[in-house]
């Protein structure tokens, strides 16, 4: 059953007489209780997505259904019912938090803006819960975000995501700030969590191979499309878009002497410009496999195998 349900959705933003198109025609579905990975350099999207899907960055066109209703659509007092389902962890821990208040106060908040669990004892002590859930001891709801580790710091920010037991979480670049050790245990963090609580999530990130291990399935954006959708495994295996296996031979194996012989595939050409909606496909200026066709006719996202999705008129053709 699907929670989230993604139709043609686009972003276009304005600025000093320029418009720029994030998102151009996003349709997908997440699963409930799944993990879905979000993959894709720098400035393809991801991030503009993740918002969308929260109603933080409401889209220009398109529609967001959760749970089978339009957000888009959502009178105020649904959007905040929404508010109590949904949640996020950013990619920065220390700008997300407040530095005026310390550890508690922070985890309290939300309970408070939604009129739950008005006693303070109760309040405080559903604090401490999360805390220990996340790995961290009572004594740090005492000190404010300045005092902590930015390890520490995303774990109450993943903390203060599930204080009000959210169905869905989009976690936004969550490890990118972090040292490789701690960014292991936030990803095992959250991965136990899904499967205690059977959270929805999103996981938008750059390390692929993190992405292969928490998801389920994974999307690979790129220019604010979606070009590539499978399962974890299938992808990683047989990936059919030129763009994804460019993204995938830059992973590196921790066996020195094959990591030396193997090819990376190298993109050359450069990255249109967003100012305006691209005619044709969007990668065909840096792709080795681009023809006539690409030039004028967009690829769909289709079926090329069992649950593998591909925007690509070289597989599909």
């Amino acid at each position: 059953m699907s929670l989230v349900e993604v139709k043609k959705l686009c972003k276009l933003y304005r600025s000093g007489g320029e418009e720029m198109l994030a998102l151009d025609g996003v349709s997908l579905e997440i699963q409930e209780g799944e993990t879905l990975g979000l993959v894709g350099e720098s400035g393809c999207g991801k991030s503009t997505l993740g918002r969308a899907l929260l109603m933080l960055d409401p889209p220009s066109s398109g529609d967001v259904l959760f749970a089978g209703k339009s957000l888009l659509t959502a009178s105020r007092r649904e959007l905040l019912q929404f508010r109590k389902e949904a949640a996020a962890v950013f990619q920065d821990p220390y700008s997300s938090l407040s530095p005026r208040r310390n550890v508690l106060a922070t985890l309290e908040e939300p309970l408070l803006v939604h009129n739950l669990l008005l006693d303070q004892k109760a309040r405080r002590e559903r604090a401490y819960q999360l805390l220990e859930s996340v790995g961290l001891q009572r004594n740090v709801g005492e000190r404010f975000p300045h005092e902590l580790s930015g390890g520490q710091r995303q774990r109450v920010g993943i903390a203060r995501a599930l204080i009000l037991s959210p169905r869905f979480l989009v976690c936004d670049e969550p490890i990118s700030a972090l040292d490789v050790s701690v960014q292991a245990q936030v990803v095992n963090l959250l991965r136990s969590l899904r499967d205690q609580g059977g959270l929805t999530l999103l996981f938008i990130a750059h390390d692929l191979a993190m992405v292969k291990y928490l998801s389920n399935r994974v999307a690979v954006m790129y220019l604010g499309q979606i070009v590539e959708l499978a399962e974890s495994h299938q992808l990683y295996e047989t990936p059919q878009h030129p763009y994804t296996q460019a993204l995938l031979s830059a992973i590196p194996i921790p066996d020195p002497v094959l990591e030396r012989k193997r090819s990376k595939i190298l993109l050359s050409g450069e990255v249109p410009t967003r100012l305006r909606k691209l005619e044709g496909c969007p990668f065909r200026s840096r792709c080795p496999f681009a023809m006539a066709r690409c030039q004028q006719e967009r690829p769909l996202l289709r079926e090329a195998a069992p649950g593998h999705q591909v925007a690509c008129h070289l597989v599909n053709s």
